[in-house]
């Protein structure tokens, strides 16, 4: 071979190494005289309670909920590939308490889209548990809600509109 003058570049990307960031957190607890109990700020980087970080949660989170990995899937990838140490009895519990504090936010987009002048409706098949779901989704010009029931007809509607007063607009489906 012999060597030209004439280069090219090539930029691949990739993950860089990753390694788990452990954080300590100082809590300096405090005594109330008025509730007579020991008391301690919240830390913002994890939920009560929890050995994981925020950005863990919301990874395993989405992994689960939004793409439909399975709970094992998740520990592995987290284990292996992340080299975490997370059980899956862990992540359940954080998910549980992920879903206490943002259950509130969920009622409200609801409360939210039912005065709509005029609501969007459709519905497509979700597997909980190895069975036919049905994730149904309520649109307005400015919020989605959406939720995942056992009916694909009018049980369904009528748990979500029951005091919906609007045009709900459908493709035509017999709920």
């Amino acid at each position: 071979m012999q060597r030209c003058a004439e280069t090219r570049s090539r930029f691949p990307e990739d993950i860089p190494h990753i390694q788990p960031e452990v954080t300590e957190h100082a809590i300096h607890r405090d005594w109330c005289p008025q509730c007579q109990k020991q008391v301690e700020p919240t830390v913002p980087d994890a939920l009560p309670g929890s050995t994981l970080g925020n950005h863990v949660l919301v990874l395993s989170a989405w992994l689960h909920y939004a793409l439909g990995n399975t709970l094992s899937q998740i520990v592995e990838l987290l284990n292996f590939h992340l080299q975490m140490k997370i059980t899956s009895g862990e992540l359940v519990q954080m998910w549980y308490r992920l879903q206490a504090i943002l259950h509130r936010w969920y009622e409200q987009i609801q409360q939210q889209a039912l005065p709509s002048a005029v609501l969007f409706a459709d519905q497509s098949g979700w597997r909980v548990d190895g069975k036919t779901h049905w994730l149904w989704c309520f649109t307005t010009r400015s919020l989605t809600y959406s939720m995942i029931h056992r009916s694909r007809g009018s049980p369904a509607l009528k748990f979500f509109v029951e005091e919906f007063t609007g045009t709900l607009v459908s493709d035509f489906g017999g709920a």
